[in-house]
């Protein structure tokens, strides 16, 4: 599976937005609401959405949510990389710093497939976007 890395408006400067895709990523996803999502995700189940928020990462956490600021889990979205989006991050990191970990607060737009019933750990949270295949980051 190849994996596409595009770096917005040429250049390597870190404050430009970057996006990783692969090139599977073909279904139509249709750009959705976070909170639509969180208050009703047996609405979205099963559908390919398009979605921006804040990523979150820590101990046994990966997931979206609207804001920078810790919120209780059931006001996020659990997020399941593929792993060619993964591998990428990892192949393109500075270091040997966390990917996730710097990734964590900033804002991105991903797409995936909503999952209802997968609560993420420990079922804590609203829905699960499983095979995220698209990640926009934003360093603004």
């Amino acid at each position: 599976m190849l994996l596409f890395i595009t770096l917005m408006l040429t250049g390597c400067d870190p404050g430009r937005t970057r996006i990783y895709s692969t090139n599977d990523c073909l279904e139509n996803y249709k750009p959705a609401n976070l909170n639509s999502i969180i208050s009703s995700a047996s609405k979205y189940d099963s559908s390919y959405v398009e979605i921006t928020g804040f990523y979150q990462w820590g101990t046994e956490a990966t997931a979206i949510s609207n804001s920078k600021a810790s919120q209780y889990e059931n006001s996020k979205v659990w997020v399941e990389f593929r792993f060619a989006i993964v591998d990428s991050l990892e192949k393109n990191r500075i270091g040997d710093k966390n990917v996730f970990k710097e990734l964590s607060g900033k804002k991105i737009k991903i797409r995936g497939k909503i999952h209802s019933e997968d609560r993420g750990h420990l079922e804590q949270y609203a829905a699960t976007i499983k095979n995220v295949c698209y990640l926009e980051i934003y360093n603004w």
